[in-house]
C-alpha cells in the first residue's frame, strides 16, 4: 500500500484554505509525487525503493508544508514574530520604568508572557497543528486578554508614551485576528460571503468586549 496519500495529507494540512483549495493541493503534490516514483523505477529502482527516495527528496512534511504556507501568506509570519517582539519589548520597558519612577516591581506585567509565549509557539511550528487558524486565534485572543486586564489592574503607568503604545499594540492584535480569521485564497462568491459573515462577527464580538469592558472600568 502507498504511503504517498498521508505522506501528502500531512503536508496538507500544515496550510490554510478552503476545501477546495486542500484537494487541489493534495492532487498536485500526489500528482508530482507519482511522476518522481516513475521516474527513478525506470531507472531500475523498485517500486519500494522508489517510493521512499521520492519522498526523500521531496522533503520532510512539516517543513514543506510550511514552506506552502509562507509561499501562500508571504510575510504573515513576520508579522506575528514582530508583533510578539514588540510586545515583549513594551512589557519589559514599562517594567523597568515602574521600579525605577515608582519604585515597586510589578511582576502580574509578566502574566502576559503567557499569551506572547503562546503566539511565538504557533508562529514558528512546523509540527503537524490541526486547524492551525484556530490554535493561532486563540493564542492571539488569549494575549488580547491579559493585556487588556493588566490595564485594567490600576498599577499602570501614567507615561503618555507607555499608554499609546499599549493601544498600538490592541489594534495590533485585533488586526492579527482579522488577517487569521479572514485568510482565503479563493475569490469565490461563497468565500467573499464567508468573509464578510466573519468580518462581521468578529467585528460585533469586539465592540461587546469593548462595552463590557468598559462599563467593568467604570464600575
Amino acid at each position: 500500500m502507498s504511503s504517498f496519500p498521508s505522506f501528502v495529507a500531512r503536508i496538507v494540512q500544515q496550510t490554510d484554505g478552503s476545501r477546495a483549495e486542500h484537494e487541489d493541493l493534495y492532487e498536485e503534490l500526489l500528482t508530482h509525487l507519482e511522476d518522481l516514483k516513475e521516474d527513478k523505477m525506470s531507472n531500475g529502482k523498485s517500486e519500494k525503493e522508489a517510493e521512499e527516495e521520492a519522498m526523500t527528496e521531496f522533503g520532510k512534511e512539516s517543513v514543506l508544508g510550511d514552506q506552502i504556507q509562507q509561499a501562500k501568506f508571504p510575510f504573515r509570519r513576520e508579522m506575528f514574530l514582530g508583533f510578539v517582539f514588540g510586545s515583549f519589548l513594551w512589557m519589559c520597558a514599562l517594567f523597568v520604568h515602574i521600579v525605577v519612577s515608582e519604585q515597586m516591581a510589578v511582576y502580574s506585567l509578566f502574566t502576559i508572557f503567557i499569551g506572547q509565549i503562546a503566539v511565538l509557539v504557533l508562529s514558528l511550528n512546523q509540527r503537524f497543528v490541526l486547524r492551525r487558524k484556530l490554535w493561532m486565534n486563540m493564542a492571539l485572543l488569549v494575549h488580547l486578554v491579559l493585556f487588556i486586564l493588566f490595564g485594567l489592574t490600576g498599577l499602570y503607568t501614567q507615561a503618555t508614551s507607555f499608554h499609546v503604545l499599549f493601544y498600538v499594540l490592541i489594534l495590533l492584535n485585533i488586526v492579527l485576528i482579522y488577517l487569521t480569521t479572514l485568510s482565503y485564497n479563493e475569490s469565490s462568491k461563497e468565500v467573499k460571503t464567508r468573509r464578510y459573515f466573519h468580518s462581521v462577527q468578529l467585528t460585533t464580538g469586539f465592540i461587546i468586549a469593548a462595552i463590557n469592558v468598559t462599563m467593568s472600568s467604570v464600575r
